[in-house]
Order: C-alpha cells, then structure tokens, then sequence
C-alpha cells in the first residue's frame, strides 16, 4: 500500500503570495500589493476556509480584476 502524503496544507498567506507572484512577477502593481498585506498574516491553513469566494470577494469590491 502507498503511504500517504502528510504534508501540511500551505497558509492562506503562502497560498495568496504564490497567486500575487505568479500574476505579476516582474514586479508590483498597487492592487495586488493590496491584496498581498490584506492576507500576510493570515497563518491557518488555506483548505480551512469555509467560503473562498466569499474570503476572496473584497477584491471584486474594491474594483480589483480576478
């Protein structure tokens, strides 16, 4: 039998720095910068979050494209 995968599940803010890097990695942009210090801090798992949409909703209401 193969043995499972026991790693532990990356942080909210892990998860949003890999997407801001990923979406703009030449350098910054204002909207993302946002986004990036509104989840640095953020250290539970990301599969702990009951609604993803719902976190990730603020970006649509402050006019940030998704």
């Amino acid at each position: 039998m193969r043995q499972g995968n026991h790693e532990t599940p990356p942080t909210v803010a892990e998860v949003v720095h890999r997407a801001v890097e990923a979406c703009y990695p030449a350098g910054s942009d204002d909207g993302l910068d946002a986004f990036l210090r509104h989840y640095e801090d953020r250290d539970e798992p990301v599969s702990a979050l009951a609604s993803r949409d719902r976190e990730f909703g603020w970006l649509q209401a402050q006019g940030i494209e998704v």
